[in-house]
């Protein structure tokens, strides 16, 4: 799926990204129109060429196909021009919608970075759940488009939008085919970091979360006892060497299920 800001007319974009995304959901054409609250013959009638959205249609188009904040603006821009009635307005829209794709690029270019993360990366990275977990669902078939990923996390299309538009400026995610996959870009958070503790609760609340909702599949166990310590040593060395001997499950296991594996034992 080509992004808005490679097109130079909008109804080429808006007739592309519908028929991409009516390969995968019914009625496509009908939910957008009543998402920009018209009739889908009206929908057909932009995008034969003989009709235009209006501005406010432009900004309910993007709310409903997720646009990050520049993608909506330059949406926005482009049926502007379109609706423009006088070759001088058309050229100062050409000459802003120019200013636009080029202050794009720039920060495209800056955030471009070699394949490992900076400290500043990561502390975008790791400031919320969102990344993690969008960057491991595309691994699993299925979840390779923004629809798809923001129904199974329950987030917001824009939220989607605006985590795969960073995983990609961190080379962790690319597209291919209209799929986003992963990248050549690596994570690897140090044990010592000041944000493993951002990281550990990030997924915590998760778990909190999952208790709430009682999924039956889920697995929860608390407990609080007095022990020796020689019994909290070896406690302790039977959940490490669990943990590496799901890591050997793990690490060659086919990617079908998103599951997040959080262990505590500490003293209290």
């Amino acid at each position: 799926m080509r992004s808005v800001f490679e097109f130079k007319n909008y109804k080429l974009y808006l007739s592309e990204i519908l028929d991409d995304l009516g390969q995968r959901t019914k009625g496509i054409r009908s939910r957008f129109a009543e998402a920009v609250e018209c009739r889908p013959g009206y929908v057909t009638q932009v995008l034969s060429g003989s009709a235009e959205l209006s501005p406010d249609q432009a900004s309910l188009a993007s709310a409903f196909l997720g646009h990050t904040d520049d993608e909506s603006d330059h949406f926005l821009f482009l049926v502007l021009r379109a609706r423009a009635g006088t070759p001088k307005l058309r050229q100062q829209l050409d000459k802003q919608i120019l200013r636009h794709l080029e202050r794009h690029r720039n920060l495209k270019a800056r955030l471009k970075i070699e394949h490992s993360l900076t400290k500043a990366d990561e502390i975008i990275f790791y400031s919320s759940w969102h990344y993690l977990a969008v960057l491991s669902l595309i691994s699993i078939p299925g979840f390779q488009v923004k629809e798809s990923i923001a129904a199974r996390l329950n987030l917001p299309l824009k939220r989607v939008s605006e985590v795969l538009e960073r995983l990609i400026s961190l080379k962790l995610v690319e597209t291919k085919a209209g799929k986003y996959v992963h990248g050549p870009g690596k994570t690897h958070l140090a044990k010592d970091s000041p944000l493993a503790a951002k990281h550990h609760l990030n997924w915590r609340l998760q778990a909190m979360q999952s208790i709430e909702r009682d999924l039956e599949d889920g697995f929860h166990y608390s407990s609080v006892a007095t022990i020796s310590q020689a019994d909290r040593e070896r406690i302790k060395s039977l959940f490490l060497a669990a943990i590496e001997d799901a890591a050997q499950i793990i690490v060659p296991s086919p990617e079908e299920k998103l599951c997040s594996l959080c262990i505590d034992f500490f003293e209290i």
